[in-house]
């Protein structure tokens, strides 16, 4: 494969030390609690939001990834909120208690109605929940949820929920928990359902044009902040340069993923640019249930060889802060003490050799337009690996297959990935990503599924604290991935509207409103 220069250049350039990210964010966030005062709609009264992927699904009990989600926490309501700093808030529940280590009672609201017309009631709760945990529905978030032994309905705003073992993140769950409505899901069937969904939220389905755009208008009978728009439209628009087109233009309203370099010199009286330090982890990943990948001196050839701060400076124009392990600093169960990979190319060539790799090459699957310049941090560790002897060949892909190829565990030897966290908690993150047949997890290691078990085994802070601690030194020293940095979010949106981005990515519709 011929590289640009450029990508060569980059390879050899020497490392610096840039340790360190977090949630930083120099605006006091709004509170996203559905609770507040109304405001009176104002212009603009239509909005397009641009991401660089589809939602890969409408369904919630199959939501996977943050740009998914964004589409869907407009349609659906979960359990309990969570606010831009990391606090809960009430949801479709009231109030929630713990009545024992591993039984909880929710009070629900009373004035909540789908799409529909219908009622929301604790039937709802329990079905959605039943049905994530079922094993035929073939949820990719049954993991999240299987520590829920029974959901009982005293009456219809009242839930029971009882655990198999207390669970430090019930409460956690409970935000990431979106409920649907159980008459129209099993009129519907899942199939239907995935393509026309009917929720509670503030915005209802109006039309879905897949690999194009996401039509919602405003539900006037919503029981919280009311809409501040008649309708909104998600737009997929992978080629970065089309979005910033779009947002200049007034076509699109806000665009995620603005590139670096274009952030540095953007001078464009219609576009605003805004930043945050987010809680995903860059990531270079391994395939280790299969081929080369589960070798552990080809995973530390592949480490050793990849110079990080040489990405963020040169390729990220400095937006992204290197990251020493897998969880972001805001994350509960960050340890410090955990050390980044060192660049060394004269180690990395000697690994390299003792696998039986120097001179050959290997598949390197990449997302396209699913985060900042993924395709082309790709590309610059490939030109950093050629210079270790290895000849990695760039595969972008579509999410949507991307995302599958890591469910089903078909990925390439090694390939780019962003390790997201909306949970504020190493446990999802380390359950999705490294848990035996987890959601998205390439990896499998009795020891590592014992340490995550253990994670979750106690309330204990500083016990879960020590557990994570040594689950991540232990993947660290099994080269189960390469973390390089945390995400700076970089985003375009117009004066016309007031927003402030959220650490953990997520782009919530009542968060965002007219500008004054």
């Amino acid at each position: 494969m011929r590289r640009s220069p450029w990508i060569m250049l980059l390879a050899l350039l020497l490392s610096i030390t840039v340790v360190g990210c977090g949630g930083k964010n120099t605006t006091e966030p709004p509170s996203s609690t559905p609770s507040a005062p109304a405001a009176k709609p104002a212009a603009p009264v239509k909005i397009a939001i641009a991401q660089g992927v589809d939602a890969v699904t409408l369904d919630p009990l199959f939501t996977g990834d943050t740009a998914t989600g964004n589409v869907q926490a407009g349609l659906f309501d979960s359990v309990l909120m969570r606010k831009p700093d990391g606090t809960v808030a009430p949801g479709l529940a009231q109030k929630m208690e713990s009545t024992s280590p591993t039984n909880y009672k929710l009070t629900l609201r009373k004035d909540v109605k789908f799409h529909n017309g219908d009622p929301f009631t604790s039937a709802d709760v329990k079905f959605t929940v039943e049905t994530i945990l079922n094993p035929a529905t073939k949820s990719p978030r049954a993991s999240y949820f299987n520590l829920i032994k029974a959901v009982t309905t005293p009456d219809d705003y009242t839930v029971e929920f009882t655990l198999s073992a207390p669970d430090p993140l019930f409460e956690a769950r409970m935000c990431n928990l979106n409920i649907v409505p159980a008459k129209v899901y099993q009129a519907k069937g899942a199939a239907e359902f995935s393509r026309s969904p009917v929720g509670s939220g503030p915005y209802a389905f109006k039309s879905w044009k897949k690999d194009d755009r996401v039509e919602l208008t405003a539900n006037k009978n919503y029981w919280g902040v009311k809409p501040a728009f008649d309708e909104v439209t998600w737009r997929a628009i992978p080629e970065s340069a089309a979005r910033l087109a779009a947002v200049k233009t007034g076509e699109v309203n806000l665009i995620t993923e603005v590139p670096p370099d274009h952030a540095k010199r953007m001078n464009d009286p219609n576009v605003k640019i805004v930043t945050q330090e987010a809680t995903r982890v860059m990531v270079v990943g391994f395939n280790t249930t299969q081929g080369i990948g589960a070798n552990l001196k080809f995973r530390q050839a592949v480490a050793h060889a990849i110079n990080v701060p040489a990405i963020i400076d040169s390729l990220m124009n400095g937006y992204g802060k290197q990251s020493n392990t897998l969880l972001a600093p805001s994350i509960f169960g960050y340890s410090k003490d955990i050390k980044a990979f060192e660049f060394d190319v004269e180690k990395a060539k000697k690994l390299l050799a003792e696998a039986g790799m120097a001179g050959k090459s290997v598949e390197f699957e990449t997302p396209t337009a699913r985060y900042p310049m993924d395709k082309e941090i790709a590309q610059a560790i490939a030109g950093q690996l050629a210079a270790i002897g290895l000849d990695a060949k760039v595969r972008p892909l579509e999410w949507g297959i991307m995302s599958g190829n890591l469910g089903s565990q078909k990925s390439s030897p090694i390939y780019i990935m962003g390790h997201g966290n909306a949970w504020w908690d190493a446990d999802p993150q380390m359950t999705a990503f490294f848990k035996t047949k987890g959601p998205l997890s390439t990896y499998s290691n009795p020891k590592a599924d014992g340490l995550i078990a253990a994670g979750t085994a106690t309330n204990d802070k500083a016990k879960r604290e020590a557990t994570y601690k040594e689950l991540l030194q232990f993947l660290r020293d099994d080269a189960a991935t390469v973390p390089l940095f945390c995400i700076t979010d970089i985003y375009g949106i117009s004066p016309k509207l007031s927003w402030t981005p959220r650490p953990d990515q997520q782009i919530l519709l009542w968060e965002i409103t007219p500008a004054k």
